[in-house]
């Protein structure tokens, strides 16, 4: 365990630089924070390059962590200022990471009755962590991001997954060409979201095969994806509300899937 108390330390610096996206892409790494996010990290098996703890964190606090892995990891210690400027939330546990982006491919996603969801332009970081958690719960196969979406290495797209980005892959910043080739070469079909657009979702077959496309909060599914679509659904509101966000829709669509794939 090393102590760290200056912030011109080239690990400090390396970490602080992982709050910038460009960064992120660059070193293919990012940030964690809180025990249970960690601890599910490590859990996971995903790569970890260093584990930061604030010196305000008891030694049994520590020794947990430890315990979890006997893999080569860098733990360092850090005064609680220093802590504090490192972590991105407003009450810090003190305990962050810094975790390995894992090298996805979209072509060794594909397996007999897949099922995942596409993220089309979402800039919601809470509605895409939404997603990503609903997507893990009801056991869709991936998550595939397009470049207008929100970063999915995002602080707070993180927190809102729960932890559940360590058990799905997700496949960030895919083109558009990319993902048609994918369904196109595995008979996938893309289902659009809309509303009252299409079928309602419990009349159409979201049993197996078919990427879920949810849209831009404001302007909805992109036309380049509804062009190649081959279905559009929609969930009725009896209520009257004018819409749901997106992270809600796409978790009923993903329920009734399941419900058809394994209830009917």
């Amino acid at each position: 365990m090393q102590l760290i108390e200056s912030s011109r330390n080239k690990t400090i610096k390396y970490i602080l630089s992982l709050k910038n996206k460009t960064n992120r892409k660059k070193q293919r790494s990012f940030l964690i924070e809180g025990f249970r996010f960690v601890r599910e990290a490590l859990l996971s098996g995903i790569g970890i390059e260093i584990i930061c703890f604030s010196m305000e964190s008891g030694d049994e606090y520590r020794k947990e962590i430890q315990t979890l892995t006997s893999k080569e990891i860098k733990y360092i210690v850090v005064p609680p200022a220093l802590f504090a400027r490192l972590s991105e939330t407003d009450t810090p546990q003190g305990i962050l990471a810094v975790v390995d982006i894992p090298e996805k491919s979209l072509f060794s996603l594909y397996r007999e009755g897949f099922r995942g969801v596409l993220l089309d332009s979402v800039q919601d970081p809470g509605n895409a962590g939404t997603i990503i958690r609903s997507a893990h719960a009801f056991g869709f196969d991936a998550v595939i991001a397009t470049k207008g979406t929100v970063d999915i290495y995002n602080g707070k797209v993180l927190r809102s997954t729960a932890g559940s980005v360590f058990h799905i892959p997700v496949v960030d910043v895919a083109e558009d060409e990319e993902v048609f080739r994918f369904c196109k070469e595995h008979d996938i079909r893309i289902i659009a979201t809309g509303l009252n657009e299409g079928k309602p979702c419990y009349e159409c077959d979201l049993g197996r095969n078919f990427l879920l496309a949810i849209g831009n909060e404001g302007r909805g599914i992109s036309e380049k994806i509804k062009q190649i679509s081959s279905a559009s659904v929609y969930i009725p509101m009896p209520g009257g509300a004018e819409s749901l966000n997106a992270g809600v829709a796409a978790s009923i669509i993903m329920y009734e899937s399941n419900r058809q794939r394994f209830y009917v």
